[in-house]
């Protein structure tokens, strides 16, 4: 792990961005959208079940990931981090999701309410992100996530800046893993083995969530 400036991050957007504006995939922003999403959505239910091999297709091996603390990860020492145990993610929910489109690439802006553990302690990380997302032969792939922990003024908020002057109404996205805590670890420090219930989805105000899914045994 290190730590870089967001002059990274911004120049690998920027490289994204201009190396498939000239692309030769067929793209258009509403399918962009739509497509990230769901790449994202399916992202997330590998993380919350423990399925790697379905994590790790959604990353470009070019991935710059930069957590809230400033720790940045490679693709190969983040999905490290969660194969040894050291962090799990219990429950991700995302809201006031915003993606524009950039030919085949797609960037994505949000507000992220996690329940992770972390070298076995329980915590709640809520924070801002950006992540981009590029259309390759193989699919869609994340290369850069960028996070900014809310303070703990703002984090009541739908957003975290004036709320007064403008509010949007928008989908809340949920991946969350339902299983006995007993069974979250086993002796050696590692998660055990039990059934566990993943329900994810768009949730709008008023409304159930969008979909559910049972999952068999966990990692």
């Amino acid at each position: 792990m290190q730590k870089r400036t967001f002059g990274d991050f911004a120049g690998l957007l920027m490289a994204g961005v201009l190396a498939h504006a000239g692309s030769a995939l067929a793209c258009d922003a509403a399918s962009v959208a739509d497509e990230v999403l769901a790449a994202d959505a399916d992202r997330y239910k590998g993380l919350v079940t423990g399925d790697l091999a379905k994590v790790g297709k959604y990353l470009g091996d070019d991935l710059i990931y930069t957590h809230s603390s400033s720790v940045v990860d490679s693709k190969e020492s983040y999905l490290d981090s969660i194969r040894s145990g050291r962090v799990v993610y219990r429950q991700t929910e995302r809201s006031d999701i915003r993606i524009k489109a950039y030919g085949c690439t797609g960037v994505m802006t949000g507000r992220g309410d996690f329940k992770v553990t972390l070298d076995g302690k329980d915590i709640e990380v809520p924070l801002r992100f950006t992540n981009v997302w590029v259309k390759r032969d193989g699919g869609w792939q994340m290369v850069a996530w960028e996070a900014t922990r809310i303070p703990a003024k703002y984090r009541n908020s739908a957003h975290s800046v004036d709320t007064r002057r403008w509010r949007m109404p928008s989908p809340r996205v949920v991946s969350s893993l339902a299983l006995d805590p007993s069974r979250r670890k086993g002796r050696s420090g590692r998660r055990g083995r039990g059934a566990g219930l993943v329900t994810w989805g768009i949730r709008r105000p008023g409304r159930p969530c969008a979909a559910a899914h049972e999952a068999g045994p966990t990692r």
